[in-house]
């Protein structure tokens, strides 16, 4: 029960410092990539993480499935958005903010979109226990 209460600690830093950073950044309208990767690619990628991370996200809190699947279901979800987090942390640090570069509205949308979910998840184990 501590593992899992450090990894909910370590869950909510890593989640709300992202979303306060992404609250904070504004895609610029004239951003043409400076870093080197395919946006449409990218942002294809992303959608269809978040389409599994909600259906995840539902199953965790589904009151007709058992302990063991809704278990599951939070487990799959927080690896697929630390794939995710990771990520977006690695195209972070490629850009150059000096000449403009911003984050996209797909990765604002992204941040704010797995912090709601994932301090609903988290809040409702902590309320649990």
């Amino acid at each position: 029960m501590n593992r899992l209460r450090t990894t909910n600690k370590m869950f909510i830093v890593i989640f709300l410092a992202g979303s306060l950073f992404g609250m904070n950044v504004y895609a610029s309208e004239d951003y043409t990539g400076l870093a080197a990767y395919d946006e449409a690619v990218y942002t294809a990628e992303v959608e269809k993480s978040m389409h599994k991370m909600h259906g995840l996200y539902l199953r965790a809190f589904d009151k007709s499935l058992s302990k063991s699947e809704k278990a599951k279901a939070k487990k799959e979800y927080f690896k697929i958005s630390q794939t995710l987090v990771r990520n977006m942390h690695q195209r972070v640090m490629k850009m150059n903010i000096k000449e403009g570069a911003a984050l996209s509205h797909t990765d604002v949308l992204l941040s704010t979109h797995m912090t709601m979910m994932l301090l609903d998840m988290l809040a409702a184990e902590q309320l649990a226990d």
